[in-house]
């Protein structure tokens, strides 16, 4: 079922290359099989230390754990007694590395690493996003992708569409 957050790949969160191509090495691929690993047993797979090891870890939890949450709001469906501003506020972390101290932001991931990097972790959520270009470079097929394939794949957020 594509709407368990088990099946979310690992290419799609934001780890390190060294931790990626360990785990692709040593043949996991989704977040389910991960998220079990002792943060002893990942340092070993991929050849870290414990600290990247653990942040890795912290990342993959965050993941699994922030989509069940949406899982868990959409089954209560919209009809439920909830605002926007409360399902921004429970489903955003703390981003350690927001310019203003405490900020909280979750990110949209595009499935182009180097322009999630670029970004900081992909399109914040919360925060208007705007691509701009000259004609017919692509920008509205870039849009397309990314939203077909985050609708798919639950990801800390609801698309709501005015």
């Amino acid at each position: 079922m594509l709407s368990d957050p088990g099946f979310r790949e690992l290419i799609s969160l934001p780890l390190s290359p060294a931790i990626l191509h360990g785990l692709t090495r040593a043949g996991f691929n989704c977040v389910s099989e991960v998220v079990g690993l002792s943060v002893d047993r990942l340092a070993t797979i991929c050849g870290v230390n414990t600290k990247t090891a653990r942040s890795a870890l912290d990342i993959v939890h965050r993941y699994n754990q922030s989509s069940i949450e949406c899982m868990d709001m959409n089954n209560i469906g919209l009809f439920g007694l909830c605002t926007a501003w409360d399902l921004l506020g429970a489903l955003q972390t703390v981003d350690e590395n927001s310019p203003v101290k405490g900020k909280r932001y979750n990110y949209i991931v595009s499935m182009c690493r180097s322009f999630d990097d670029l970004l900081g972790g992909g399109f914040p959520t919360g925060r208007l996003t705007e691509l701009c270009g000259e004609p017919g470079v692509g920008k509205t097929q870039f849009w397309l992708v990314c939203g077909s394939f985050n609708r798919h794949v639950p990801f800390n957020c609801m698309k709501i569409f005015l």
